[in-house]
């Protein structure tokens, strides 16, 4: 006898569908389960990591459904913000075209695998039911105070004209493009988390035992609570002169107070306010300005791994414990 599993496979998933075999049940009286796999971002094809993590789920929403329980088995596909529109950019499509195209490509595919995923509640992080649910916590964010608006720095492509994650810098240039990638000050929406950071860290310990040590290791340093010390590195007369009297002095901040006698210099980011003003009032020569150019265009991670450069900027702070100019 002749295995042919396209047509065999293909006979039963229709049935299956058919049939809504795989829906929850309206018998209220069993056991609930509801299993939850990540949504994939619909690029387009599915590939053999995505096969692995819905065969995983797939076999727990199995095994429950054997056991008697009433299974919620749903997907969904992670298809709002950047990654649609970057996509769009380089295919030269519209984003909704290009997302939903590719939403129903994938859907076939993991259709074809025999996944018993509910057809009925799927959905889309890009329909509008969904998002109005996702504008409507933002508006009840920004009216609480825990949402606001600042200017920050962001990875951005003169040539695409959009932001990159850091994730999308290879080494300075556009991962899509290779134009050489440019640190921009922009408004962008923050999320006051840090509200809440006593409150997580405190949470954190009822996961003990329960969650994997790493894990939470990583969680407490996303947090990054630490103990120290603040204080102020007063620009010497001569500097602050300089400066047009603008500034008189930044604030810095230490976990190691007992550190402070042994400071010998006093160093800026390339896109500290000072150091904007100064380049702005043309108070630096082309060579200086051109190096910090260069060094606004290594994104933060490159910086935490890569050698320290620095230029002077030919201003003196006072060590706020000897006197000395630093």
């Amino acid at each position: 006898m002749n295995y042919t599993p396209a047509s065999i496979e293909a006979k039963w998933q229709k049935t299956w569908s058919a049939t809504k075999a795989y829906e929850p049940s309206n018998d209220f009286s069993k056991p609930k389960k509801y299993v939850l796999s990540m949504f994939p971002y619909p690029s387009g094809r599915i590939h053999m990591g995505h096969v692995r993590n819905y065969t995983i789920g797939d076999a727990f929403a199995r095994y429950y459904r054997q056991q008697g329980f009433n299974v919620l088995h749903p997907i969904g596909w992670d298809s709002f913000g950047m990654p649609a529109e970057n996509a769009a950019i380089k295919h030269g499509v519209h984003p909704k075209k290009w997302t939903y195209e590719n939403i129903a490509t994938m859907r076939g595919e993991l259709a074809g695998l025999g996944l018993s995923f509910s057809e009925d509640r799927e959905f889309a992080t890009s329909n509008p039911e969904y998002t109005a649910f996702e504008q409507g916590f933002i508006i009840d964010m920004f009216n609480k105070g825990l949402l606001y608006r600042k200017q920050g720095f962001l990875n951005w492509c003169p040539h695409d004209l959009t932001v990159l994650a850091n994730e999308q810098v290879v080494d300075g240039g556009c991962w899509r493009c290779g134009t050489e990638i440019v640190q921009k000050e922009m408004y962008q929406y923050y999320l006051k988390i840090s509200d809440y950071a006593e409150e997580l860290l405190e949470s954190l310990k009822t996961l003990e035992g329960k969650w994997p040590k790493q894990v939470l290791t990583m969680q407490e340093n996303w947090i990054g609570k630490s103990y120290g010390l603040e204080f102020a590195f007063k620009l010497d007369d001569e500097s602050e002169a300089r400066l047009g009297a603008v500034y008189q002095s930044f604030d810095v901040f230490t976990t190691r107070p007992d550190t402070i006698y042994g400071v010998s210099y006093a160093a800026l980011a390339p896109e500290h306010e000072i150091v904007r003003h100064m380049i702005s009032f043309g108070l630096l020569d082309a060579d200086t300005v051109n190096a910090i150019k260069a060094m606004q265009r290594v994104s933060a991670r490159e910086r935490a791994t890569s050698p320290k450069e620095g230029v002077s900027l030919g201003i003196n702070v006072i060590h706020p414990l000897t006197g000395a100019k630093v």
